[in-house]
């Protein structure tokens, strides 16, 4: 083989190598030759070079069909990866759907951005026909609550009992469950005919502590309007009565005040207790305007928050109602609610007529529930993003609403076009279809996110529903 031989294999070699080579770059780069947006017969006129994107599911089940434009793609979860990734998509609006069976079909239309990945995470898939299993109760039942350690109080049209699930129930005094404290080892129960509150025990019930009396020993002509167990302290009590709120201790039969004056509404966000009530101008005796503060059960000093000015409208005879998670405070009253910051100490309004709301786990998004019994999904993060759940009927006669405890989805109790009660599952995802489902007919639900259960009453009896199957 000659020089001048050597020399051209070289040179071909050499330029094979960059083309190859700079295709390969290219490639890996997300980029792509395309022709999808051709309209003539001749197919080199309309050539282009796209940049591509991708999608990636992730569902807990497996075995799972998914289609992307009706085209069907493999589940491929790894040994480290838990979901699927679909690369090469050009640009533009598709149609994904997840398929399983049994299970009811997902869908959602997903916009692919150019070398971006759009996540669909934490995909639920609902079973055909939801199992609800029976909890065996020798009684028939109108309201309950669960511990999270293996026992309950439940209520009846007669009075309330406490049940272990292993000895027979046990009458109790009152005819109102309140709540359960910190670790589940006490609970507080009420007799509304009385307006007599008690303290119970679970390690011994015949001890029976009588709150209102004992309180009233310390606060005279100081009947008690709301309580709850200290975050912190299974024997403590926050009180809330017209001069004030005060921390009561029923092991020492202490009071600690928090704040006096007449408190408009409060929330216990750990470790901080937050109130609604009137600031005094000066020396004067008068309210002049209205805040929101905060008690921190640590260092016992009470901050101002945010005070509500001329433009806000604060109306406190509209009984506002107050909830805080982390960073954000929320406050409604009859016609706006205010989501406040906590840290920057500012407002935004939203002139809208709201029941209730609740955070969300993840304390990024909050369910809204309107007078309209629309419920309405409000991303923190994103003060434009909203995303309306509608499940079967326009007068939902929404009762109750639980965020799933990935803050994806949610439950929703509520009378359907027949007036009968049913448990709704909805996602939160703004982006359009969003899936929603019937998971029972049923009232009075509660979910355990320590458990991932869903408890309710069907016919007088209790059912539940594990979401760890789904």
């Amino acid at each position: 083989m000659t020089l001048r031989t050597r020399r051209y294999i070289f040179w071909i070699f050499l330029a094979l190598f960059l083309v190859i080579g700079a295709g390969a770059v290219f490639y890996s780069a997300g980029w792509r030759i395309s022709a999808r947006n051709c309209e003539t017969e001749n197919i080199w006129e309309c050539l282009d070079i796209e940049r591509t994107g991708a999608v990636f599911l992730e569902t807990k089940q497996k075995g799972i069909s998914i289609s992307v434009n009706e085209k069907i793609f493999k589940d491929k979860p790894g040994i480290i990866q838990t979901g699927t990734l679909i690369k090469n998509l050009f640009p533009g609006e598709y149609s994904v759907k997840i398929e399983k069976d049994g299970y009811k079909a997902w869908e959602k239309k997903v916009e692919v951005e150019p070398q971006l990945v759009s996540r669909l995470s934490g995909i639920i898939l609902v079973p055909e026909k939801p199992d609800a299993q029976e909890i065996l109760i020798p009684e028939k039942i109108s309201d309950f609550s669960f511990s999270g350690k293996g026992d309950a109080v439940f209520e009846n049209s007669e009075s309330i009992y406490y049940y272990n699930f292993k000895d027979s129930p046990l009458k109790l005094r009152g005819s109102e469950f309140i709540s359960w404290n910190s670790d589940n080892t006490s609970f507080i129960a009420k007799d509304s005919s009385k307006n007599v509150l008690y303290l119970y025990k679970t390690s011994d019930l015949s001890k029976i502590f009588n709150i209102s009396a004992s309180f009233g020993n310390l606060k005279k002509n100081s009947p008690i309007t709301e309580i709850s167990f200290h975050p912190a302290d299974p024997d403590k009590m926050i009180i809330q009565t017209k001069s004030g709120i005060d921390i009561f201790d029923s092991a020492r039969l202490r009071l600690e005040p928090v704040s006096e004056g007449k408190i408009i509404s409060w929330t216990l966000d750990n470790p901080n207790v937050y109130h609604i009530k009137g600031i005094k101008s000066g020396t004067s005796t008068e309210i002049s305007k209205y805040g929101v503060f905060s008690f921190n059960l640590i260092l016992k000093n009470e901050t101002l928050v945010y005070e509500f000015s001329e433009e806000d409208e604060f109306n406190p005879g509209a009984d506002p109602q107050i909830s805080v998670k982390g960073k954000t405070a929320f406050v409604a009253e009859n016609g706006k609610f205010f989501i406040l910051n906590v840290q920057s100490k500012t407002a935004r309004k939203e002139n809208e007529k709201i029941k209730f709301a609740l955070f969300s786990p993840d304390g990024k998004k909050i369910a809204v529930v309107g007078a309209n019994d629309a419920i309405e999904i409000l991303f923190l993060e994103d003060s434009a993003q909203k995303s309306e759940i509608e499940f079967y009927s326009s007068s939902l006669g929404v009762k109750k609403v639980f965020w799933h405890k990935d803050s994806g989805y949610i439950f929703a109790e509520y009378a359907d076009g027949d007036d009968n009660s049913v448990i709704g599952f909805s996602e939160t995802d703004c982006r359009l279809p969003i899936n929603s489902y019937i998971l029972a007919q049923g009232s009075n639900m509660n979910y355990d996110a320590r458990q991932n259960k869903l408890y309710f009453i069907q016919e007088g009896k209790l059912k539940v529903l594990d979401l760890e199957a789904f």
